[in-house]
């Protein structure tokens, strides 16, 4: 009998949510390009990891809200992120959480520091 909870493991059954997307701002304008796009689903399962474990970062994103982060803030989220990806076995959490990763480490390349991320809520 397979695990009645295995859906949740499964990358497909999110493709079709409405999604939490996260911008990269360069200059104070966010580039609306390529985002990264978060089933709301999985971005509540982040957000309350972290609010669990008191992460400064993870707490403030809210799935129907919206939160700009500054090119200061941006290396305390990718640690708190990365934190996350150690303590999960959850592939479906951890595919989405190194696109956001990947996003910030471009910003974070920036060498002016004048980047940062727009997280638009559903």
């Amino acid at each position: 009998m397979e695990n009645v909870y295995s859906r949740l493991f499964q990358l497909e059954n999110y493709l079709d949510e409405e999604t939490v997307d996260v911008f990269m701002v360069k200059d104070g304008k966010t580039l609306y390009d390529r985002p990264c796009s978060i089933p709301i689903s999985v971005a509540t399962r982040m957000i309350c990891i972290g609010q669990g474990y008191g992460l400064k970062y993870s707490s403030l994103i809210d799935v129907y809200g919206d939160l700009k982060l500054n090119f200061q803030q941006l290396d305390g989220f990718k640690e708190e992120l990365m934190f996350i990806l150690e303590l999960v076995n959850d592939e479906v959490l951890k595919h989405y959480i190194s696109s956001l990763i990947e996003l910030i480490i471009v910003c974070l390349y920036d060498p002016n520091k004048q980047t940062g991320i727009e997280v638009l809520g559903a």
